[in-house]
């Protein structure tokens, strides 16, 4: 099963983590709307992360965790385009997901 990065409207395998920083390169330079990164199942509870341009030069980055009854709630923040990389591609690489315990609270959605 192969990790997913969805641009706007085009989908498309993993190869390897040059290809999750050219797309984070391709949403800060505004040539994308966003990006969600899926693994083929969750990872340690996240089923995607997301990333759109954020304020003056940074990104808004999204967490989404599943949690008991079939939801998912997803936690947002503000973060530089290194940062989006890095968090990105721990997630890739060493199954790492953020603590979003400070992070913002977008909302509650169904599976």
């Amino acid at each position: 099963m192969e990790w997913i990065i969805q641009n706007g409207e085009v989908s498309k395998c993993v190869e390897s983590i040059e290809d999750i920083a050219t797309e984070v390169r391709n949403v800060m330079e505004r040539k994308s709307e966003f990006l969600i990164l899926m693994p083929p199942r969750p990872v340690n509870s996240c089923n995607f992360m997301q990333v759109a341009p954020g304020p003056d030069e940074d990104m808004h980055f999204e967490v989404s965790l599943i949690h008991e009854y079939e939801k998912t709630h997803v936690y947002s923040q503000t973060c530089t385009p290194n940062v989006a990389i890095t968090l990105l591609t721990l997630f890739y690489t060493e199954n790492a997901v953020p603590d979003t315990s400070d992070w913002t609270f977008v909302g509650e959605y169904e599976l």
